[in-house]
């Protein structure tokens, strides 16, 4: 097990190697102003991008910079993006302080101590409005022009969201540049626990004026891709389409429209290892082998996703600016797949697992509209930049059960005479599970319905808001900024619409919440800024959320957030730092349920409240011409403070899942440009995360499952043939380390993902 501290010393030896081996993602400049007759010379590289921006909007919904924001906000840029050179944004978060990937869908993230759920559709937003159009796998970069973060409670501009904080990737957006690029990527396996990995994709992305005067711009964004990864018969097959508009409308108007549709087609979600909660805890020793998939040759998982947003602008003038954002997102996933539904508990050795035949057919509906009015004006010596809005959002759930099947086993006999043909008993093994003895999904029966088992729930929630901000600057060196939400949610779940006779089950709960937020900024040059802030947040849990009974009435969580930090920037972005100290309290804390009654897949409880508090230090630097450096550090300590079920709830003073105490990042990029190896770029990226636990201890399990800490090295290798083709070797996780990278708890079990072995990932991109 390494430390931080020898992680960071090793991430220190690193460094002298990187100013030899590394590219930088600004790639490309030919000369500039030569004669038109001048023979075209090879083209330099010459590093002037950021892999982290002066200014991240996300944080006040205005332009300005990060020094003026008394909040910790980081933008990373598409150079960091290209840098670290990887198809999915859910790659990119551990070169991310305070942020950890934390599942297997999209949602499933830790940030600064508080894990989100597969549910919780603003954890990722788009263009600062949520619902990805694709729930599991990882939104991929191919459309993501660059990524914001945003950490602590910001429900003031946002709405429900949790208090760590969220994710806002910002789309490709069409340019009046005329611009083509075409790129082609394979992956290979580099490990003999990944022999099975090999995939690629092809991808275009182009954009330019329709109109001669500039007016009508358009980008299409596109890639098809195929992968198989290194855990047995696990793959993935993608579609995704991005095309839009932009019409100018006149001086100071614009219209915006974007579309966004993605197919895919995965093997099921059954990626985890399996271990048993055990009153004495368990570790990784009882986890099977690293490749092993509980999933049959014949379960999938299928997705496809549309949405259409909208966006509007308007300037009035006086400094007056209005903005109207839409957004809609349709969503189906159907599942045909074996589920795992515990351990045969006939099996003292717990060597093998029960089965269900499971057939799911989910459509999620979401749509989203926020307007608000930017003001900047003088009242006197007094500057204000004021903000004005109101949001409005809907989501639809209906989730239909098409097969819900308990198959017999050695201690479930007559699991379900209503679906099961014959007395035959299956299970399959922990450690190499064998489906071929096991009849096809179509043998079994729908299975029969119980309150639990629900054949189909819709549930319909609805949250509005109204929000008014202000940054006021005082004097030159003082600024402070004042904000109130007023939010509203209203939730209603139907459940058993489809069973004979209805089983009532209905809920309806309404919440509000006002919402205050206030920072002070006191810079004492243009170059160092130092602030403190008070923040809060309010999110209804996720519709659909259920206990162990099957029911729907858990109170929103809250959160209550302060922060301390500086930040400076110098040698216009030679050198930029944050150093933030904050504390997080949250209540009504929703976490996974440790219990083995659950017997519909995924139950929650809810905890009573939980505290984070932590420092975070992160950095970017071109210490030299054609060397670029981002790295941080994050120290987070989360842990329950109150149980509301002292029987069988969570023990005060327990950590929070996923949630590891020591985070370390340091990614560094060289680009010669001059002598031998010119037009050559090397990165090197080192990443280290501390032990995590599964699950928060509870009075019947004290023992949680811990995590091992890991370090994980990536190499990347970039080279500009000429102005128009350029290409990347990257290397992930070089030393090939056997890790895991998060684990959780379903239906009394725990899951462990593993992390991914060593890949060699090769990409070409031609630009017209």
């Amino acid at each position: 097990m390494q430390s931080p501290l020898s992680g960071l010393l090793m991430g220190a030896s690193l460094l002298p190697m990187a100013a030899f081996l590394m590219p930088s993602a600004a790639m490309a400049q030919t000369t500039q102003g030569a004669p038109e007759n001048a023979k075209p010379t090879a083209p330099e590289i010459i590093v002037t991008g950021r892999f982290i921006a002066s200014g991240a909007a996300s944080a006040t919904k205005q332009n300005v910079s990060t020094l003026e924001t008394p909040f910790s906000v980081s933008a990373y840029t598409g150079d960091f993006m290209k840098a670290v050179q990887t198809t999915q944004v859910a790659d990119l978060y551990r070169y991310m302080t305070g942020l950890q990937k934390a599942g297997s869908t999209g949602y499933d993230i830790t940030l600064r101590g508080f894990s989100t759920t597969a549910n919780d559709r603003n954890t990722v937003m788009v263009d600062g409005l949520p619902g990805l159009s694709v729930r599991f796998g990882s939104p991929p970069t191919v459309g993501t022009e660059h990524v914001e973060v945003v950490k602590g409670a910001a429900s003031l501009l946002y709405g429900s969201v949790q208090p760590g904080g969220f994710v806002n990737m910002i789309t490709k957006k069409p340019s009046a540049i005329a611009s083509t690029e075409i790129s082609a990527r394979g992956t290979v396996g580099g490990s003999s626990r990944g022999s099975r990995v090999q995939g690629g994709d092809l991808a275009i992305d182009s954009t330019g004026a329709l109109t001669g005067d500039g007016a009508l711009l358009y980008r299409f964004v596109a890639q098809g891709s195929t992968d198989n990864y290194f855990r047995d018969r696990q793959y993935e097959r993608g579609l995704y389409l991005a095309p839009s508009l932009t019409w100018h409308i006149g001086a100071s108007s614009s219209l915006m429209l974007q579309v966004e549709y993605r197919k895919v087609k995965t093997s099921y979600a059954n990626v985890y290892l399996l271990a048993p909660t055990r009153a004495g805890g368990t570790d990784v020793s009882w986890l099977a082998p690293y490749n092993t998939n509980y999933s049959s040759p014949t379960d999938n998982l299928r997705e496809e996703g549309l949405t259409e947003s909208l966006t509007f602008t308007h300037d009035f003038g006086q400094a007056v600016k209005w903005t109207v954002a839409l957004r809609n997102v349709d969503h189906i996933d159907t599942a045909s797949a074996f589920d795992i539904n515990g351990y045969n508990k006939k099996d003292t050795t717990f060597s093998t697992l029960d089965l269900r035949a499971r057939g799911q057919h989910n459509y999620r509906s979401y749509a989203f509209a926020d307007t608000y009015l930017t003001i900047k004006g003088d009242t006197g010596p007094i500057n204000h930049r004021l903000i004005v809005g109101a949001s409005i959002g809907k989501e639809v759930d209906d989730f239909t059960r098409l097969q819900y099947c308990q198959i017999n086993s050695p201690d479930k006999p007559n699991a379900d005479a209503t679906c099961n043909p014959t007395t035959a008993q299956y299970t399959i093994s922990v450690q190499h599970p064998d489906f071929s003895g096991i009849p096809p999904l179509s043998y079994f029966g729908a299975g029969a319905l119980s309150p639990k088992n629900r054949s189909r729930s819709y549930g319909i929630n609805v949250d509005k808001g109204a929000y008014i901000s202000d940054l006021i600057t005082w004097l030159p060196q003082l600024k402070t900024t004042l904000g109130l939400r007023y939010a509203t949610a209203d939730q209603t779940q139907y459940a058993n619409l489809l069973q004979t006779p209805p089983v009532p089950g209905d809920t309806h709960v309404s919440n509000s919440a006002l919402l205050p937020q206030a920072g002070l900024i006191y810079q004492p040059t243009r170059h160092f800024s130092f602030y403190a802030s008070y923040s809060t947040s309010f999110s209804p849990v996720p519709g659909g959320t259920q206990d162990v009974n099957g029911n729907f009435n858990f109170k929103p969580t809250r959160g209550t957030g302060y922060e301390v930090g500086a930040k400076t920037e110098l040698g216009h972005g030679l050198l930029t730092a944050t150093l933030a100290l904050f504390r997080i309290d949250q209540t009504n804390i929703i976490v996974p349920s440790t219990s083995t009654a659950c017997s519909t897949g995924s139950c929650s409880q809810q905890i009573g409240a939980a505290r984070s508090r932590g420092i975070e230090l992160e950095f970017t630097a071109r210490p030299l011409p054609g060397w670029s450096l981002i790295g941080g550090w994050a120290h987070t300590l989360a842990r329950v403070t109150q149980n509301n079920d002292p029987t069988s709830g969570p023990i005060p003073g327990g950590a929070m899942p996923n949630a590891p105490e020591d985070a370390v990042h340091l990614w560094s990029r060289y680009d010669f440009s001059a002598g031998a190896l010119k037009n050559l770029g090397l990165g090197i990226g080192y990443s280290y995360t501390g032990t995590r636990i599964a699950y928060t201890p509870t009075v019947a399990l004290p023992t949680p499952f811990t995590v091992p800490s890991y370090s994980v090295v990536d190499l990347g290798v970039y080279y500009t043939f000429n102005e128009h083709l350029h290409g990347t070797l990257k290397v992930n996780n070089l030393f090939d380390q056997y890790y895991y990278a998060s684990g959780n708890v379903v239906s009394g079990m725990v899951n462990v993902i593993p992390g991914t072995p060593r890949t060699i990932m090769a990409n070409l991109s031609y630009k017209l």
